[in-house]
């Protein structure tokens, strides 16, 4: 099970809240590409390998790091594990809109 203390976003209402955000474009990229990366509808969970997200991008690893740094720092995305350990990232609401 897959818990966070923020709301869960559908992906794309997620997609279209962080367009607006006025985050640095890069991160919107990334963030976009996350999604398209194996968001589930369902759950809003991803497990997304980061050099497909930089060659989706194009851009190189590091930047892509710093731009989930972004996101996560400004409530886009948490980290989360699940039941078997693995790494993963939950698509968050930071405006607190209803789903």
């Amino acid at each position: 099970m897959i818990t966070t203390a923020l709301p869960l976003a559908p992906p794309a209402r997620w997609r279209d809240a962080l367009k607006a955000s006025g985050l640095p474009p890069t991160a919107i990229l990334v963030g976009h590409r996350l999604t398209d990366r194996g968001a589930d509808d369902a759950t809003a969970v991803l497990m997304p390998a980061l050099w497909e997200l930089a060659d989706a991008c194009q851009v190189p690893l590091p930047v892509v790091r710093r731009c989930l740094t972004v996101l996560t720092a400004a409530g886009w995305i948490a980290p989360a594990t699940d039941d078997d350990g693995r790494r993963l990232a939950v698509l968050t609401d930071p405006t607190g809109d209803p789903a």
